[in-house]
């Protein structure tokens, strides 16, 4: 209901609690984020609660968790070209972030970001075109000084690279993207 299309479902799981964010298209078609959570494994959910709002449109979500915070980063057009932001669901997402953190700092257009906590830090990963052909990017985030450090290529310049995904296992993120149709 009020919705016009829901797209992009992104879901962490944690114990027998199940969170969900997903990009939805309102009546005036714009697109901003949506959060859902169930703590029983699914079998109900919480009202589903707007958790973006910007005069451009905010797509592509990508979730993780770290202690009782959920990272999520999307896409957003505030600024004309696609930029990569996150937000912070505190514990658990009873609140979020009012204002979003900007993660790329180029001009150049970003798409299909990703994220992954491992090692007590927060890695994201995007694709852009600020080089020749499209190339994979990373910033990682740390809670504890709530800052990020500088970007860093990770894919190589010869080739082109897009849809990052990264998977946490243990202390370690690791990386996996589509590059030479492979």
């Amino acid at each position: 209901g009020g919705m016009r299309g829901a797209f992009f479902p992104s879901i962490v799981v944690s114990g027998k609690q199940f969170f969900m964010v997903w990009q939805g298209k309102g009546e005036d078609f714009s697109d901003e984020l949506f959060f859902m959570k169930s703590s029983n494994y699914g079998s109900t959910w919480s009202m589903r609660k707007r958790i973006t709002s910007s005069p451009g449109n905010n797509t592509a979500p990508s979730m993780a968790i770290h202690d009782s915070t959920l990272y999520v980063v999307y896409q957003n057009n505030d600024e004309k070209n696609w930029s990569i932001r996150m937000i912070r669901g505190i514990d658990r997402g009873w609140s979020w972030d009012d204002k979003p953190l900007t993660v790329s700092t180029t001009e150049a257009n970003c798409y299909s970001p990703s994220v992954g906590s491992a090692g007590g830090d927060v890695m994201v990963l995007w694709y852009d075109t600020r080089e020749r052909g499209t190339r994979i990017y990373s910033r990682k985030y740390s809670p504890r000084d709530r800052a990020f450090q500088d970007e860093a290529e990770i894919s190589e310049a010869r080739y082109e690279s897009r849809n990052p995904v990264v998977v946490s296992i243990g202390r370690r993120c690791i990386v996996f993207w589509e590059e030479r149709n492979v």
